[in-house]
């Protein structure tokens, strides 16, 4: 099963397609000036709007064809130039709507006269669920700069930013990942390191060991490269944000997802609190593993049960859509629809980037999906996860382009829900004793790297948009994260010092600094949303409207609907109660 972008764009017509949205950003520029400087009625805002959504939409898919086909395959050159080609374009739209946001936030723009608050209010209650979009970008007034600096701004990031992303991702898929298999003593070349994250979850002590040890090896080989990289990532992050005005680097990004600097806090402190939960839980994994403490190499080690039988993926296509049928006929449905219509993409292929994602590109064009399945238990939730996106996206799908998808914080919600329902079935159905053991031991260790490991992430790059401004070397950021870990694992784990790298193979730090707290977010606030319904607090058709909010509503003002309140910092404590009844259920299996 590979991806028919064919939905996206005929290959041959991608020149044609990219020329034609070209003409067409230049007529719209030509309307918008009139429109600017001329008499502007209320119906033509309305229908500036949605013509500005339609570009949105051409954009999306000019530029998703080539990335999707780079996913795949980073060696192909034309793919790269096709996604040169679509950035121009990019670049091209946002010189054109430029002017119009900076009106729409009641900017002063050369002759033009500012939009006033009362008219705002008018025009923006005509624009339907696009309300609160139009709303949130007139209230982030006060963060944007004049029209020459957003420009510079703007060609900085698409130029430069995207620039350092490329050079990140294309030194990390070159890696060759060197393996030296402990069963046979040979040596093993992997191109792609999917083979060795599931290896970390092998029975062999040293399998796992070795795993990690190739894992990070051309890591360290590069790391002043990724030192390099992540250096003026963050000095960029840091500096846009004193202009703009903010208080601290992880505002910019709490209030892109429109939640308050003291939910993020609260998030960050409730878990740091609960931490004791995964430690009591390393403990625990050492006595059932009969040593006196484990080694951060065995966090994901097995403890027996569960045989490593491959599972092949049509068995887990076949398992997890009958879950979703037996949940949700639309769930089922959605998700069928994605292998019928060849929009997943499963198999690990030399150069093909790791680990799983889900794209959402248009309402009109179903999500894509990318895994690397390699056969494990663990995979078949990973399908879940990537597929309850996808239907995320796909109940919002008659949403406009600019809030199909939903805020950062919310976007995690139906993909961790889906991974519980499948775990939750599959569990309740599991007769074995030590399987049921070792399912309890995979969820929680996955809560661990879900919602703990991506808070100290975030808590580290708190640390690092402190301190590199100010000048640091590469030893003085590798003993901040190596700080971060010994508070996290505290007097349950021996932490090898290897592990100081670590931070060099997340992409997230690099790509969208302080990202990883929405997994945590979203992986807390599925299991109180999970907890409320299987006490019968709400039903399918309340989750089902979450998710079709998509990010037309504020969340916190979405999810008070189904008597969900973010700002109170005891609502992660709900979440954290699911993650702790699963740790003494294992203890009495135990």
């Amino acid at each position: 099963m590979s991806w028919n972008l064919d939905d996206i764009i005929n290959s041959n017509d991608f020149n044609e397609e990219l020329l034609l949205l070209e003409h067409t950003i230049k007529d719209f520029d030509k309307d918008l000036f009139l429109y600017l400087n001329g008499k502007r009625k209320i119906q033509d805002f309305k229908k500036i709007v949605l013509r500005n959504e339609k570009i949105l939409c051409e954009i999306n898919k000019i530029y998703a064809f080539p990335h999707l086909k780079s996913e795949l395959n980073s060696t192909d050159t034309y793919a790269s130039y096709q996604k040169s080609k679509a950035k121009n374009i990019i670049a091209l739209y946002e010189d054109v709507i430029r002017n119009f946001f900076h009106w729409v936030k009641g900017i002063q723009i050369d002759k033009i006269k500012p939009l006033n608050d009362l008219k705002a209010t008018k025009l923006f209650s005509r624009i339907g669920d696009l309300e609160y979009y139009y709303t949130r970008i007139r209230k982030l007034s006060s963060r944007t700069l004049s029209l020459k600096e957003e420009e510079i701004i703007l060609k900085l990031n698409l130029i430069l930013k995207s620039a350092l992303n490329e050079v990140r991702n294309t030194i990390e898929t070159e890696q060759i990942y060197t393996f030296t298999n402990p069963t046979t003593n040979k040596k093993e070349k992997h191109s792609n390191s999917s083979k060795l994250l599931s290896n970390l979850y092998s029975h062999n002590e040293l399998i796992r060991k070795n795993s990690y040890l190739s894992l990070f090896k051309p890591f360290i080989k590069n790391i002043q490269k990724y030192f390099s990289i992540y250096e003026a990532v963050v000095k960029s992050w840091v500096q846009e944000s004193k202009w703009r005005g903010y208080a601290s680097p992880i505002e910019v990004r709490n209030e892109l997802n429109d939640v308050s600097n003291n939910t993020v806090e609260n998030l960050i402190e409730s878990t740091r609190n609960n931490r004791n939960i995964f430690q009591d839980f390393f403990k625990l994994k050492a006595q059932l593993l009969n040593v006196n403490k484990i080694t951060r190499y065995d966090i994901y080690a097995p403890i027996g049960g569960r045989s490593s039988k491959d599972i092949p993926f049509n068995t887990a296509k076949k398992t997890t859509l009958n879950i979703f049928r037996q949940f949700d006929k639309q769930f089922y449905l959605f998700a069928k629809r994605l292998f019928t219509e060849g929009h997943i993409d499963f198999k690990p292929q030399k150069y093909k980037t790791s680990g799983a994602f889900c794209a959402t590109l248009t309402p009109n064009i179903d999500p894509y999906i990318l895994l690397n399945y390699s056969g494990n238990s663990r995979d078949v939730l990973i399908l879940a996860h990537e597929l309850g996106h996808a239907i995320h996206s796909m109940l919002a799908s008659n949403l406009p382009c600019s809030i199909q998808e939903a805020p950062l914080v919310l976007a995690e919600t139906a993909s961790t829900f889906c991974e519980l329902i499948v775990f939750e079935f599959l569990f309740k159905n599991e007769k074995s004793i030590d399987v049921r053991r070792q399912m309890l031991m995979d969820k929680i260790t996955d809560s661990y790297a879900t919602i703990c490991r991506q808070i100290y992430f975030v808590k580290f790059e708190n640390e690092a948009h402190k301190e590199i401004p100010k000048g640091i070397e590469l030893s003085e950021l590798n003993n901040l994260y190596m700080q971060n870990l010994e508070e996290l694992y505290g007097d349950s784990i021996s932490i090898d010092k290897i592990f100081m790298n670590e931070w060099a193979y997340v992409p997230h730090i690099v790509d969208a600094p302080f990202y990883c707290y929405s997994y945590a977010f979203g992986n807390l606030l599925s299991l109180v949303i999970y907890k409320k319904f299987i006490n019968k607090d709400i039903d399918i058709i309340d989750i089902k409207e979450i998710l079709a909010a998509g990010g037309s509503e504020n969340p916190s003002q979405l999810l008070s609907r189904i008597g969900i309140d973010i700002e109170n910092p005891l609502i992660w404590s709900e979440g954290f109660d699911i993650v702790r009844d699963w740790l003494n259920e294992l203890r009495n299996t135990s």
